[in-house]
């Protein structure tokens, strides 16, 4: 059974909103879309803002999509910080290790003139948390463990 069909059959659409769905995933414009479809752009908007298992379908979709993409990423990130670590360790191309210096510290958030807390920090919190319900540590211990992490990161 193809991705239409299964799409089709749980959410029970037409063909021609999966159709839709599959180019408004795209990007392409509802003008566009309602052409090829032969239907009017009412029809569209219609589905779009009134037609739940439409709205559901093409949610699903555009999370399956960004999934997809975030895996590609991911799988690109390990080879994009190889080629950082080569152009860091150039000894004969100041500037293309300064370029990439510059990259990472921004990506980090540190040449953007403002503090970025990490998404490690959002773990370090909830581990907090979770050791003061556990009652594994007083109130008082967490403030001066944050403020300890703090300290660190402004470092």
């Amino acid at each position: 059974m193809s991705e239409n069909e299964q799409i089709e059959k749980k959410a029970d659409l037409s063909f021609q909103q999966i159709r839709a769905i599959e180019l408004l995933i795209t990007g392409r414009s509802i003008s566009a879309i309602a052409k090829e479809l032969g239907i009017a752009r009412n029809t569209l908007y219609a589905w779009l803002n009134d037609d739940h298992r439409f709205q559901n379908a093409l949610n699903a979709q555009r999370k399956r999509l960004q999934a997809e993409v975030e895996d590609r990423l991911n799988a690109l990130s390990e080879k994009a910080f190889e080629v950082f670590e080569k152009a860091l360790e150039d000894q004969g191309e100041k500037n293309l290790r300064l370029r990439a210096a510059e990259i990472i510290l921004k990506g980090l958030g540190f040449l953007s003139g403002k503090k970025k807390e990490y998404h490690l920090l959002d773990k370090f919190e909830i581990d907090l948390r979770d050791r003061l319900k556990r009652g594994e540590i007083t109130e008082e211990q967490a403030k001066k463990e944050r403020e300890d992490r703090f300290f660190h990161l402004e470092m």
